[in-house]
């Protein structure tokens, strides 16, 4: 079934299963997501402004152009995830699973102003976050998958 364009706004959808759901340009803003199966789900566009994904697995999830501002991703699985220009303006992302640099990158094609970091570094909250972005991609440390290190 498809919830394309749904408005789920302050939803309480903690440990739901979504794997595959259509849930594109759908409005999730505030929404409890918490340890969600989202596997292979459309979230391209999606307003998931400070959603909580805490432990959400995300695994190959299409979050193209999705909008992630103070969203809470701690300990969510983000494997082969699309995060390109992934709105991730003061998003957490401490302690992220199975994440690569280049998904970073591809993010920060839209925002990372804010956004900590899956080993618990935090960016800057004004225009020098690209620098340091740039910075903490030269020392952060990368597993033999390339996936960052995070520190439990």
């Amino acid at each position: 079934g498809s919830l394309k364009g749904v408005d789920l706004g302050l939803a309480s959808l903690e440990g739901a299963i979504l794997i595959e759901a259509n849930l594109e340009r759908a409005t999730l803003s505030h929404a409890d997501l918490q340890n969600t199966a989202l596997q292979r789900a459309n979230l391209q566009e999606a307003v998931l402004g400070a959603t909580n994904l805490q432990g959400a697995s995300l695994w190959n999830a299409n979050l193209q152009g999705a909008l992630l501002w103070s969203a809470d991703l701690q300990g969510a699985d983000l494997i082969g995830a699309n995060l390109r220009e992934a709105g991730l303006i003061s998003a957490n992302l401490h302690g992220v699973k199975n994440m690569t640099i280049g998904q970073l990158r591809e993010a920060a094609q839209a925002s990372l102003k804010g956004a900590t970091l899956p080993d618990g570094t935090t960016l800057p909250d004004d225009d020098t976050w690209e620098e340091a972005f740039e910075a903490w991609c030269e020392t952060v440390e990368t597993d033999k998958e390339g996936f960052i290190k995070v520190k439990d």
